[in-house]
């Protein structure tokens, strides 16, 4: 049955064939294997040929990929397609190579960001980093493509609620941080330098949107009260026109093609608008603001002028309680400082020599003296003024400056509501208010009487001279700084070569911040004494929408410590002297109680859409109704916070499409930008909220005027323990 194959045929001497009987077993009537390999009932197309080995799985496969095939082959005979003869010795020659899966790399062909977020818990196959939630889209990005802020904030724990710092928890993707903000993550990640309140040992410096009050994404706008952005979406461009071929030219074609800069997509900042002065009106405010700037400007021509206390008391546009709840609405100042307002204005009419009312005015002033704060009689004396000025101008014939018919003094205001409410339970005071009795309750009942005043006032020759006078004042301001800044030039190369020969870099670095911080201090000075000097009040301008917006001076006791500062520093008083008037400061919890209005920005009209309010306790739940008629009616609002401010210019700039750095390079090459009439108005409006807001930074500053005695050893000890 079997044959050796002999050496004369040529064959491998270690090769042995058997030939293979057929199976005496019926295998259809066997069950076919539940494998894959075997064929089932339902695919019976190719069935295996009996004693055919079965196919080995895929894995085992693999690993005896590179096995000589001869071993799995079956010699079959050309005459009994039933019977095989099959290699059942293996060839010892080849050996089997093993076939892993994947080559492992070496530690230098991988990256530290790679090793970092292959150490993650929750990797998988879809996010080999591992993965993590946008704080903006919320969706599932890869650690590999986010990035988290390093900032450290500060978080209250236990009972004891002690103040402990953690780490920032949001996380940007790189896909928002270039569409929502323009910015890129690879630049994040590649700045290494720390800075001060952020977690180190991280590799990079990041501050998130979020912790720069600029994130737009849902969550944090309706914080705000704002509506959320939605899904940003270029508008769809145009297609291009098609154009006619036009026969090339030489000249043309050599010369350089220009690049068109596409505009991107600019978000409006977040700008907060604070509500102030409800029950006030634009008329009424402006009345206010500008007896206030009269006062300041013309006080010192007066016998009778009005004291540190009540020229302070003048910036409280709407009283000393800016109209809260259960007080006047519509309050103004004290009536010891509305008696004090009249008194000026009479003192400044007694000093005209030529006028008939001197004598009247001289008798007015001491009367109200010996009447003590009662408006009522305040307005009677008044009245005596005007009927004895009346009489004087008929009888005498010298007077040329001001005729008889202008002596007429305006009538108050009727009582506020608030005062009829509080006043109902009293039969007294309800008796002294009918419409025949004259009767003052509040001191904004006097605000029309005061503004007659200052129209007569306006009408002297000495006010006249002194607004002729104010151009001169200012240009002796300016030179007497120039002085200073000329003698501070002077004392710091001095200071400055010393220093460098000592080789005292901590001294050298304080002294230089001590020259910066003068140099500031008088330019600033300047500024604000030159508001002595000015000709008349006016708003700072109006944007297209036709808001208004306001800026009033600072206050006497700023103007006073400014001129005392120039004037040292321009060698007007000896060297030896100190500084006895430093000006006033406003902490910013004091100027968050809205009371002192030269302290802020003030505009009148509409609130914009994209603007929002700060969030109400829940006791102003009851004056919703109010918060709804916000957006559709005209009302006061107010910036008293430099940042707000900054927004604020910001806000303007890209409303407007007014890009700064397309215009300087407009100028640097040489190119003159058109500008329509209402663009340069809200320029010059721009220019003035940028050096309000600047003063504005400067005023709230302890240290602001500091003198070139300064102990610098002293003052370098303060500075590194401030910034630890």
């Amino acid at each position: 049955m079997s044959s050796t194959p002999t050496p004369s045929l040529g064959r491998n001497s270690s090769s042995v064939y058997v030939q293979v009987p057929p199976s005496p077993f019926d295998l259809e009537r066997y069950q076919s294997l539940p494998s894959r390999h075997v064929p089932t009932a339902a695919n019976t197309s190719k069935l295996l040929k009996e004693n055919s080995p079965l196919r080995k799985p895929r894995t085992q496969m693999l690993q005896s990929a590179s096995a000589s095939s001869a071993s799995l082959k079956r010699k079959i005979s050309d005459r009994d397609s039933s019977s095989s003869t099959v290699d059942t010795a293996p060839s010892s020659s080849k050996k089997v190579k093993s076939v892993s899966t994947g080559t492992p790399l070496k530690p230098s062909q991988t990256n530290s960001a790679t090793l970092m977020f292959q150490q993650s818990s929750n990797a998988c196959p879809e996010y080999p980093n591992g993965w993590t939630y946008c704080h903006q889209c919320c969706k599932k990005r890869d650690l590999g493509a986010t990035i988290q802020c390093t900032l450290l904030e500060a978080k209250t724990t236990g009972k004891n609620n002690v103040p402990k710092e953690r780490r920032c928890v949001s996380k940007y993707c790189k896909a928002c941080l270039q569409n929502r903000y323009g910015e890129d993550l690879d630049t994040w990640l590649g700045n290494r330098k720390w800075e001060q309140g952020h977690v180190e040992n991280v590799g990079y410096t990041f501050k998130c949107p979020k912790c720069r009050d600029v994130c737009n994404c849902p969550r944090c706008r309706k914080s705000k009260g704002l509506e959320p952005i939605g899904t940003m979406r270029k508008a769809p461009e145009a297609a291009p026109a098609k154009k006619e071929k036009q026969p090339k030219n030489k000249s043309a074609s050599s010369q350089p093609k220009k690049r068109v800069r596409k505009s991107k997509l600019r978000v409006l900042p977040p700008v907060k608008w604070t509500r102030i002065a409800q029950a006030l009106s634009q008329s009424e405010v402006e009345e206010r603001m500008s007896i206030r700037e009269f006062i300041l400007r013309f006080n010192d021509l007066s016998e009778c002028s009005l004291l540190k206390p009540h020229l302070e008391e003048l910036e409280q546009i709407n009283g000393k309680y800016n109209g809260q709840e259960g007080h006047d609405a519509t309050s103004w100042v004290s009536d010891a400082c509305a008696k004090s307002v009249i008194m000026m204005l009479l003192g400044i009419l007694s000093t005209d020599e030529s006028s008939p009312w001197k004598e009247s005015s001289e008798i007015a002033v001491k009367n109200m003296r010996n009447i003590g704060f009662s408006l009522s009689k305040v307005y009677s004396t008044l009245l005596e003024w005007q009927e004895s000025v009346v009489e004087a101008t008929e009888v005498s014939s010298s007077g040329d400056d001001v005729s008889s018919d202008s002596f007429s003094i305006a009538e108050p205001l009727p009582p506020s509501e608030h005062f009829f409410a509080s006043a109902r339970r009293s039969t007294r005071t309800m008796t002294s208010t009918l419409p025949n009795s004259v009767a003052i309750h509040s001191s904004a009942q006097l605000i029309p009487v005061v503004l007659s005043l200052i129209d007569l006032t306006l009408q002297l020759s000495s006010i006249r001279e002194a607004l002729e006078e104010g151009p001169k004042t200012t240009r002796e301001i300016y030179r007497q700084a120039r002085e200073a800044l000329k003698l501070e030039g002077e004392r710091w190369d001095t200071v400055k070569k010393q220093q460098e020969q000592s080789k005292d870099k901590a001294l050298l670095q304080e002294a230089k911040r001590l020259h910066k911080d003068i140099v500031t201090a008088l330019e600033r000075s300047s500024d604000i004494a030159q508001c002595e000097s000015l000709q008349r009040f006016a708003p700072l301008g109006s944007d297209p929408e036709g808001r208004v917006y306001y800026a009033l001076t600072p206050g006497h006791a700023e103007r006073e410590a400014a001129y005392e500062f120039t004037d040292l520093l321009a060698g007007d008083l000896p060297n030896n002297a100190r500084l006895k008037k430093k000006g006033r400061t406003l902490k910013p919890e004091e100027r968050e109680d809205l009371v002192d209005w030269s302290w802020m920005i003030l505009v009148w009209g509409k609130k914009p859409p994209s603007a929002f309010t700060p969030a109400k306790d829940e006791e102003d739940d009851e004056d919703s109704d109010d918060v709804e008629m916000e957006d559709d009616t005209d009302a006061w609002w107010c910036f008293h916070d430099p940042e707000d401010i900054k927004k604020l210019v910001e806000w303007l700039t890209i409303d407007n499409d007014l890009e700064e750095k397309d215009e300087s390079k407009a100028s640097a090459n040489g190119k003159s930008t058109s500008v329509s009439p209402e663009q340069a108005a809200v320029k010059q409006l721009i220019s003035s909220l940028k050096d309000f807001g600047s003063l504005l930074e400067w005023r709230s500053r302890d240290d602001k005027y500091r003198l070139p005695t300064t102990n610098l050893k002293s003052a370098s000890t303060s500075a590194k323990s401030r910034a630890k």
